[in-house]
């Protein structure tokens, strides 16, 4: 391959043609392709890296100048018609080492179709028994531990040890997980339990985050007023010649009176017995209370005395 051309000063080279029994540039490479090239005017040589343009005429751009007879990396002057052809340079000549072995870039270009050298690959990729090595089995084995940083996706299965010690990060078999922890109790369709301890209320959580149903509820009782709430509490009561007020420990709505029911069988010093004689309402707290007297026949509020009873209220709540 080997072509005249005219002066092109530090340009683009217009190719004139080839001799009898040579080729030219357009009869070897395609158009945009990138050659080695040699240029000589016989007094001063260039070699380089040009771009080839098919056309009319054909044309050879300096895309890049590796190397000239002054040792530099500039365009040279041609000033009159120089010759032209195709050689590899020896800088980018492939050469075996000492030991027979081809060297290539230790920092290649990995979006190219580049020879790689050993030490890069090395460097990028995982070395043997570190990687998931996968069967014609199907399933895929790790052989010592493995760090990753995103997910990971896996289309068969995963062997792991049969026995863990659970003190590491380390997988665990599905046996080892299925004897040792509780498993799921079904209790509806669509829901199972996830959690049988630790919830305020005592009522199991579903996997959804949603609380079990309550089994009843005091709104379920056969009240006249569905909307009748009940509180049983008891209560330690001191009479010193007055009557009591005791608050209840959950308030009732303000502005409501609710129904109070006391026992009064409980004797106190060996004869006297005590009622309700009251129930008031506080409607600016929310807060209802309710007085006692007690006495011996029609005499109350005569002594002083303690006793435990229990009380059992019904009223409206405002939740």
């Amino acid at each position: 391959m080997l072509e005249t051309a005219n002066a092109p000063g530090t340009g683009a080279i217009i190719l004139g043609g080839a001799p009898d029994g040579r080729q030219t540039f357009a009869d070897a490479f395609p158009a945009g392709g990138e050659v080695f090239y040699y240029a000589s005017d016989g007094q001063q040589t260039e070699w380089g890296i040009g771009t080839l343009a098919v056309g009319s005429p054909n044309t050879l751009a300096r895309t890049k100048v590796l190397g000239n007879l002054f040792g530099t990396t500039n365009a040279l002057n041609f000033s009159s018609s120089i010759t032209v052809w195709c050689e590899v340079p020896a800088q980018n000549a492939p050469a075996m080492d000492d030991t027979g072995q081809l060297p290539v870039s230790g920092n290649p270009d990995w979006g190219r179709d580049v020879a790689l050298s050993a030490k890069a690959a090395e460097k990028r990729y995982a070395p043997a028994g570190s990687y998931l090595d996968l069967e014609k089995t199907d399933q895929q084995k790790v052989a010592g531990p493995v760090a990753f940083a995103g997910q990971i996706d896996f289309a068969g299965k995963i062997n792991v040890p049969a026995i863990s010690d659970f003190t590491g990060n380390d997988a665990l078999p599905a046996k080892v997980i299925d004897n040792r922890y509780v498993k799921s109790i079904p209790v509806s369709p669509n829901k199972r339990v996830t959690d049988i301890w630790g919830n305020a209320d005592g009522r199991l959580v579903f996997g959804d985050g949603t609380a079990a149903p309550v089994l009843a509820n005091l709104s379920d009782l056969l009240f006249s007023d569905p909307n009748l709430k009940a509180q049983i509490f008891r209560q330690t009561i001191t009479f010193n010649n007055a009557v009591v007020t005791i608050p209840f420990p959950k308030a009732f709505k303000a502005g409501t009176t609710p129904y109070v029911f006391i026992p009064s069988y409980q004797e106190i010093n060996g004869a006297l017995w005590y009622s309700v004689i009251g129930i008031c309402g506080n409607t600016n707290t929310g807060t209802v209370v309710f007085k006692l007297g007690w006495g011996g026949g029609t005499q109350f509020l005569g002594n002083t005395g303690t006793v435990t009873t229990d009380i059992f209220a019904l009223g409206y709540f405002d939740q």
